[in-house]
């Protein structure tokens, strides 16, 4: 879960506060990271694409506006953004197995769908989602962010992500339960 930023913390990142800089990237790298392993299926890549995020924070910090979104919710913005960017320059969508070297939570995200999903079935069927649906199950479940910051970060209100949310697991359970992972078109 994740807490609210401080205007004052903002504004010493905003003034180049290295400590205060250097905090921030501490206290979100590791639910930035997981959002894009779960989103591209690779280490390496989730790792440029979380520097990535940590550089364009750098670059825009003095646009940001805490009263406009919250400070999270920005930086998952710039890591969606990020992701629709990848996967353009892509022009396709691949899968690559799930490694056992991501940061582990308290529960991981099998235990919290499915307590026999392996992670090759896991990241199938999160495959067999659309992007918001992968967006959700992935804020909700592996960064374990309550239901209004997902809503705040996705620009939805909280009733779209209890739908979005409700619609995937019902597909990850089908999916699942039937073992039959779909190709989806995006």
């Amino acid at each position: 879960m994740i807490g609210a930023i401080s205007v004052e913390t903002i504004s010493k990142a905003k003034d180049g506060d290295a400590q205060v800089l250097t905090e921030l990237y501490e206290k979100h790298r590791i639910s930035i990271f997981r959002y894009f392993f779960y989103q591209v299926g690779d280490t390496h890549t989730a790792e440029d694409l979380t520097s990535e995020v940590f550089v364009r924070m750098l670059g825009s910090i003095n646009n940001y506006r805490p009263r406009m979104v919250p400070f999270e919710a920005w930086l998952f913005k710039i890591a969606r953004n990020l992701v629709a960017d990848y996967y353009r320059s892509k022009k396709h969508m691949h899968q690559l197995p799930l490694t056992e070297d991501i940061p582990a939570s308290d529960d991981s995200v099998t235990t919290s769908v499915d307590g026999q999903l392996t992670s090759e079935q896991l990241v199938d069927a999160l495959q067999s989602l659309n992007q918001s649906q992968r967006d959700v199950i992935i804020l909700r479940f592996v960064n374990r962010i309550p239901i209004n910051q997902v809503a705040k970060m996705l620009s939805k209100s909280e009733n779209s992500i209890k739908g979005l949310q409700r619609r995937a697991l019902l597909t990850l359970r089908e999916v699942l339960t039937n073992g039959e992972v779909q190709d989806v078109e995006y």
